[in-house]
Protein backbone atom coordinates (compact mmCIF):
# COMPACT_ATOMS: atom_id res chain seq x y z
CA UNK A 1 0.00 0.00 0.00
CA UNK A 2 1.34 3.38 -1.19
CA UNK A 3 0.01 6.34 0.98
CA UNK A 4 0.39 10.00 -0.15
CA UNK A 5 0.05 12.90 1.81
CA UNK A 6 1.34 16.61 1.75
CA UNK A 7 2.56 16.27 5.01
CA UNK A 8 5.00 14.03 6.12
CA UNK A 9 4.57 14.26 10.10
CA UNK A 10 0.55 13.86 9.49
CA UNK A 11 1.37 10.78 7.07
CA UNK A 12 3.95 8.88 9.21
CA UNK A 13 1.20 9.35 12.24
CA UNK A 14 -2.03 8.05 9.93
CA UNK A 15 0.55 5.08 8.77
CA UNK A 16 1.72 3.82 12.16
CA UNK A 17 -2.22 4.02 13.20
CA UNK A 18 -3.30 1.69 10.29
CA UNK A 19 -0.28 -0.48 10.95
CA UNK A 20 -1.27 -0.74 14.88
CA UNK A 21 -4.82 -1.43 13.56
CA UNK A 22 -4.08 -4.17 11.37
CA UNK A 23 -1.23 -5.92 13.68
CA UNK A 24 -3.94 -6.87 15.82
CA UNK A 25 -5.15 -9.42 13.02
CA UNK A 26 -1.68 -11.32 13.17
CA UNK A 27 -1.56 -9.33 9.56
CA UNK A 28 1.68 -7.86 8.08
CA UNK A 29 0.65 -4.11 6.83
CA UNK A 30 3.15 -2.95 3.78
CA UNK A 31 2.62 0.85 4.11
CA UNK A 32 5.04 2.89 2.12
CA UNK A 33 4.73 6.57 2.64
CA UNK A 34 5.19 9.43 -0.02
CA UNK A 35 5.02 13.09 0.59
CA UNK A 36 3.50 15.37 -2.35
CA UNK A 37 1.95 18.45 -2.43
CA UNK A 38 -0.44 18.43 -5.40
CA UNK A 39 -1.05 21.76 -6.57
CA UNK A 40 2.10 21.65 -8.10
CA UNK A 41 2.07 19.63 -11.48
CA UNK A 42 6.04 19.80 -11.15
CA UNK A 43 5.62 17.99 -7.35
CA UNK A 44 2.96 15.39 -9.29
CA UNK A 45 5.70 14.19 -12.21
CA UNK A 46 8.15 13.79 -8.89
CA UNK A 47 5.73 11.76 -7.49
CA UNK A 48 5.00 9.72 -10.10
CA UNK A 49 8.77 9.23 -10.78
CA UNK A 50 8.99 8.41 -7.32
CA UNK A 51 6.76 5.99 -7.70
CA UNK A 52 7.88 4.39 -10.40
CA UNK A 53 11.53 3.82 -9.04
CA UNK A 54 9.74 2.09 -6.24
CA UNK A 55 6.84 -0.13 -7.84
CA UNK A 56 6.53 -1.84 -10.95
CA UNK A 57 2.60 -1.76 -11.19
CA UNK A 58 -0.43 0.22 -9.71
CA UNK A 59 -3.00 -2.20 -9.20
CA UNK A 60 -5.98 0.40 -7.31
CA UNK A 61 -6.20 4.19 -6.84
CA UNK A 62 -8.08 5.85 -4.04
CA UNK A 63 -8.14 9.37 -4.28
CA UNK A 64 -9.31 12.18 -1.29
CA UNK A 65 -9.45 15.75 -2.20
CA UNK A 66 -10.79 18.49 -0.02
CA UNK A 67 -12.90 19.97 -2.89
CA UNK A 68 -15.80 22.00 -2.96
CA UNK A 69 -18.13 23.61 -5.38
CA UNK A 70 -20.15 25.42 -4.37
CA UNK A 71 -23.15 24.52 -7.08
CA UNK A 72 -23.94 21.96 -10.04
CA UNK A 73 -21.46 20.31 -11.30
CA UNK A 74 -23.21 20.11 -14.92
CA UNK A 75 -22.69 24.02 -15.29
Amino acid sequence: VYMVTRNIKKGVEAANKMRAEVGGTGKELKLHHLECEMMSLQNVVRLAEEFKQQSQKLDILVTMAGVFYPGPLDR
